[in-house]
């Protein structure tokens, strides 16, 4: 069951008080009532089924009453390179992301991006993304949401990348996902690289070939 958020820590047999935009979404769009038992994650990350006390228009009051187990965080750490994408297949991308256990998501502007975001407007869509992030990994009952950084162009995600061991996802790879796997002995944690709609540039694709840390796979005989 999809959990809410509480902005202090919980504790058993405790009182709290929920208000702002989570009190807003169980009122309004859950329409909790008196008596009804919900599940209450706080910022300590216990999480705990609570009962609900009091509703009003702004705000519910509950009781923790029992902690409940939450599920273990993926002990792969995989991080997703993402070359901004237009708004919907984005959309889709974190939400997917997040339910699949990818500790990491950093997005760039590339060469195909549809559109460049910078100032006030980047801001308000890096708040945007990280309420989605949070939302499926609710959703998805996981703990926290992937973290989400931002670099500006294509150029600071390859330097980012600089010390890690880089798969980036192009049709024109000549080696598949799977028999890379196969010859892997031991790999601690993976970096995926991936495109926009219109995937890399030639040049975008020239200078990842020239990296001795990248290799340029596929998932397999379809596109």
């Amino acid at each position: 069951m999809p959990y809410f958020l509480l902005s202090e820590p919980l504790e058993a047999n405790r009182e709290y008080t929920v208000t702002g935009e989570e009190a807003h979404h169980m009122v309004q769009v859950r329409r909790v009532k008196v008596g009804e038992s919900i599940i209450l994650q706080g910022s300590n990350e216990a999480r705990f089924r609570v009962q609900v006390l009091s509703v009003s228009r702004h705000s519910l009051t509950v009781q923790a009453i029992e902690r409940l187990s939450v599920p273990p965080e993926p002990l792969f750490p995989i991080t997703l390179y993402q070359a901004l994408t237009a708004e919907q297949p984005l959309d889709y991308i974190l939400q997917k992301s997040t339910e699949l256990g990818v500790a990491r998501v950093v997005l760039f502007h590339s060469a195909y991006s549809p559109h460049r975001l910078d100032g006030q407007r980047l801001i308000k869509k890096i708040e945007r993304w990280g309420k989605i992030l949070q939302e499926a990994a609710k959703q998805s009952e996981r703990v926290r949401p992937p973290e989400l950084q931002w670099q500006n162009d294509f150029e600071g995600a390859l330097e980012a990348t600089k010390e890690q061991a880089v798969l980036v996802l192009d049709e024109t790879g000549t080696e598949t996902f799977s028999t890379f796997a196969k010859k892997q002995k031991s790999i601690p944690s993976l970096t995926l690289l991936v495109g926009p709609e219109g995937g890399f540039s030639k040049d975008e694709l020239a200078q990842l070939r020239a990296l001795q840390n990248v290799e340029i796979i596929k998932m397999g005989p379809r596109v």
